[in-house]
């Protein structure tokens, strides 16, 4: 299993919602989830079979206007 954990400036669900879609779009089949209520916003990626792309969840959130940071 792959998991990747981002620190993002995404702040509400109604924003979330189609970064989410895009990602499970371009990664296929994956977990993607927010916790909004953590400072940092934090974003995790779980995929059993996909190797997740940094630079491509990067472009995602550009494209929305949002940014992603890894966290350790």
């Amino acid at each position: 299993m792959n998991i990747a954990v981002y620190k993002t400036n995404v702040g509400s669900k109604e924003v979330a919602k189609p970064i989410i879609s895009a990602i499970q779009h371009q990664i296929g089949e994956c977990e993607v989830s927010f916790d909004l209520e953590d400072r940092d916003n934090v974003l995790r990626v779980e995929s059993m079979n996909t190797t997740i792309d940094e630079s491509a969840l990067e472009d995602i959130f550009k494209k929305h206007g949002y940014r992603i940071e890894p966290l350790p």
